[in-house]
């Protein structure tokens, strides 16, 4: 891949000069470099990078296809200019379909691309372990909860 392909991607940002990292990065083909390991997968999870956007791939691939009003009531807490970015970033990576609809009252109409849909597969798998781990007592912070299986000494 070129820099100009991870910046349509949205991988990178040539105006914001991401470094040699970044510039490494390409030059081993995609990825992350770490320790001379290429990574692909951090490809697909820089495309999804923040908080708003594996839950916004995972409602469109629920229902198919939601409006843009749609998507807002089903992610309670975002706002519409965060939405707004989330959508642009995921439709310029490929990930998202944007279908404009002309009518009196113009709709847009967001839909998962094949690239789309590998991606849900992905999160079906994580929100799987997530429901595992959570029943395992697993918290947010990765710290095993004070369950029967860790008992607290007495002193």
């Amino acid at each position: 891949m070129n820099e100009e392909r991870f910046e349509q991607l949205g991988v990178i940002d040539a105006r914001k000069g991401q470094g040699r990292f970044r510039r490494d990065l390409l030059k081993m083909g995609g990825g992350c470099a770490i320790n001379g390991c290429v990574c692909q997968a951090a490809v697909v999870l820089d495309a999804v990078r923040g908080r708003w956007s594996p839950c916004i791939v995972y409602r469109i691939g629920e229902h198919g296809t939601l409006h843009f009003s749609g998507l807002k009531r089903a992610l309670p807490g975002i706002s519409k200019k965060v939405l707004t970015e989330h959508l642009r970033r995921l439709e310029h990576a490929g990930i998202l379909k944007r279908e404009p609809r002309p009518a009196a009252r113009p709709e847009v109409l967001y839909s998962l691309t094949s690239r789309g849909g590998e991606l849900k597969a992905v999160l079906d798998s994580l929100q799987d372990v997530g429901a595992r781990w959570e029943c395992e007592g697993v918290n947010k912070d990765g710290a095993q909860a004070a369950s029967a299986t860790t008992s607290a000494r007495p002193r």
